[in-house]
Order: structure tokens, then C-alpha cells, then sequence
């Protein structure tokens, strides 16, 4: 079943690289993917815009799939408002949406907080982290203002 889910970018109010203590707030952005879910022989086929490196969905599209326990292939399309490389976590917005849409699609239930953790796993996975970006994911996914343990992945 073809799915879409939205989620939103964030800022920075307490930068976790030095003690893994972090803080961030939810914004009116939006990133929304919609995935299909195809047969395995697919595979993870990622649409983004223009100049945005698809390795951040390809990486979250490959958690949700590593969740399933059976095999199957994605086609992950990316629309978002949010600029990128501008410090408004563009990056946990598409993760999110792209494991929660993943999710959905495949018929899977997964807790926000495990979505999140997802999140930090993939953006490892693509190498656009220092941290983990616990604190950015959070506030992606659930808005408002979250103060998470970087490290232990706790909010």
C-alpha cells in the first residue's frame, strides 16, 4: 500500500557535540515522503530534489525494510520545504518521513521513539552526523522542545 507521512524540520537551542546533551525545537517546515512498496528485485529506488544526495532516504528506506523480516524493494519520493544546510534539520525531517511513510507502507508498527532512533541509525548510516542527532530527530518527529542524552538515545 502506498503511504506518505510528513514531518517537520527543527532548530538547534543546545548543541550536543561537546557532552552529548542536546536541545532542539520543532518547526512549521515540512519534508513529506511517499513510498510504494515494490517487489524485491526493485530494490531502493530514491527521487529528491535537484542537488540533494539521495543517501540519507536510501539509508532510512533500508532500516524500515531491515524491520520487515521479509524481503521487499521501496520507491521513496522526497518533497520538502525545509532549506538544506541550514542548520533546520532537513536531515531528520526526511529520515523520519521516509520511516514513518516506509513503515505505514509495509504495514509495520513502530514507536515514535524507535522511529526517531531509526533516524540516528540512518543518518550515521549516510555519514551526515556528528552526534547522532537524537535531539534534532525528536523535535522533528514530535515538535515543541526536546532535551535528550545524545549518546544513551534517551529524551
Amino acid at each position: 500500500m502506498k503511504a506518505q507521512a510528513t514531518c517537520f524540520g527543527a532548530g538547534t537551542i543546545v548543541n550536543a557535540i561537546a557532552t552529548g546533551q542536546g536541545a532542539a525545537f520543532g518547526l512549521a517546515l515540512r519534508a513529506t515522503a511517499t513510498v510504494d512498496p515494490r517487489p524485491e528485485e526493485f530494490g531502493v529506488n530514491v527521487h529528491v530534489p535537484p542537488g540533494v544526495d539521495p543517501a540519507l532516504a536510501m539509508a532510512a528506506s533500508r532500516r524500515v525494510l531491515g524491520r520487515r523480516g521479509t524481503k521487499a524493494g521501496l520507491e521513496v519520493s522526497i518533497d520538502s520545504e525545509i532549506p538544506i544546510s541550514r542548520g533546520l534539520k532537513s536531515s531528520s525531517a526526511v529520515a523520519n518521513a521516509v520511516i514513518l511513510a516506509g513503515a505505514t507502507a509495509l504495514g509495520l508498527k513502530i514507536d515514535p521513539m524507535d522511529v526517531a532512533k531509526m533516524s540516528v541509525d540512518a543518518a550515521f548510516d549516510a555519514g551526515v552526523t556528528i552526534t547522532g542527532a537524537f535531539d534534532d530527530a525528536c523535535a522533528s518527529l514530535l515538535g515543541g522542545i526536546c532535551v535528550t542524552d545524545n549518546r544513551d538515545r534517551r529524551l
